[in-house]
């Protein structure tokens, strides 16, 4: 068996499939950072240039005794309460939440940044409200229009600052981000069909089954060198992003680090279920054709649909409600940023413990003849 298991390593090393998908995967991986902070500038570049394009149309005031002034030109009148209003946006680091609502009304959401700048279309909105015989007390949809603005000015900038630096436990918990989070599991998954058929593709299985006490043996080899295979993916995937990072970033090596190995070594054990689900339909059923569209399903989770369809189905026939099957397949719990440990463990092993023994039954049963 273990004779076995080094020359299906040997054949996954020697297989061409093998170096093409893990070449795409890296430089996938190792250009993540960098595209991402690349369009990250770009839609921060976009929203200045509005941002620029709307204060140019449309002045602000620098402060509250220029807004009132202006508002005096356009024969706009406030009141005490209107001016002790809007006077609180110029106040340096709104965020006394108790003298804001007690001034605006409580139906106002409170930001949590700094001052806010009027402008000149405030008045015009301010006007159309005494027109109409109301209040900024009565309309709070222009306060929370001014907030909301803000806040849309505050997220933007946010864009452009926070990924100044990048925490080591992100890169090492996800190996598949942004740029790789669809097309990563799917090499890794087109690379494991290309190993799995390739004996079958070229009669070498015939052979190697005939000289085992049981032919299964061979499909229990395989999967334990996918393990291998994947293990070696997935890491080589993090230090690629890592090197990406390091040239995107400033990375910083937090407290994190121990949980995140955690994290790393769990999406690998659901990864191996996934495996070992595409193993069934590859090694069992022999068809590498279905291996692929399988990959290409679950990598988009195409499979959700299949699951939604089959809840409805047990819910029917049981009669009962809120029959849940994708919250416990491993191709889901891979695509989550953090599944539940527990869940994730048990729905690895348990579809491991199914589909293994399963394909091993099946190639047992098969007759050897019979594979081409």
């Amino acid at each position: 068996m273990f004779n076995l298991f080094k020359m299906d390593l040997y054949r996954m090393r020697k297989a061409k499939s093998f170096y093409i998908t893990l070449l795409i995967g890296l430089c996938l991986a190792l250009a993540a950072a960098p595209v991402e902070k690349l369009m990250l500038k770009l839609v921060s570049s976009m929203g200045n240039t509005i941002a620029s394009q709307q204060t140019e149309n449309d002045k602000q005031f620098e402060s509250f005794e220029e807004f009132k002034s202006y508002a005096a030109e356009q024969n706009v009148v406030l009141s005490a309460e209107e001016e002790n209003c809007l006077s609180v946006f110029y106040m340096d680091g709104l965020n006394d939440s108790e003298a804001f609502s007690g001034l605006i009304g409580s139906g106002v959401e409170l930001p949590e940044f700094g001052s806010i700048k009027l402008r000149q279309s405030d008045v015009d909105k301010i006007k159309a409200i005494h027109e109409k015989g109301g209040t900024l007390q009565t309309d709070e949809s222009f306060l929370n229009d001014i907030t909301g603005r803000q806040q849309d000015a505050a997220d933007a900038n946010t864009l452009d600052t926070h990924k100044s630096e990048e925490k080591l436990s992100d890169v090492i918990k996800s190996p598949f981000p942004s740029l790789t989070g669809l097309l990563g599991p799917l090499l890794i998954l087109l690379s494991v069909c290309s190993f799995l058929y390739a004996d079958i593709a070229d009669g070498y299985v015939k052979n190697i089954a005939g000289q085992m006490p049981r032919k299964s043996f061979t499909v229990l080899s395989k999967f334990c060198a996918v393990a291998v295979h994947n293990l070696v993916f997935m890491a080589l995937t993090v230090l690629a992003r890592l090197a990406g990072t390091l040239i995107a970033y400033r990375l910083v090596i937090d407290g994190g680090v121990t949980e995140a190995i955690g994290a790393f070594l769990l999406k690998y054990l659901l990864l191996q279920g996934v495996c070992a689900i595409l193993m069934l339909v590859i090694v069992a059923l022999r068809s590498k054709t279905l291996g692929i569209v399988l990959s290409v399903m679950i990598s988009f989770s195409v499979l959700a649909l299949l699951y939604a369809g089959l809840e409805t189905l047990l819910e029917k026939l049981l009669k009962v409600d809120n029959v849940e099957i994708s919250g416990y397949m491993p191709d889901t719990l891979l695509k989550e940023s953090a599944p539940d440990t527990v869940k994730a463990i048990c729905s690895a092993l348990v579809t491991m413990g199914i589909c293994v023994p399963l394909g091993m039954w099946l190639f047992d049963k098969n007759d050897i003849k019979d594979v081409k």
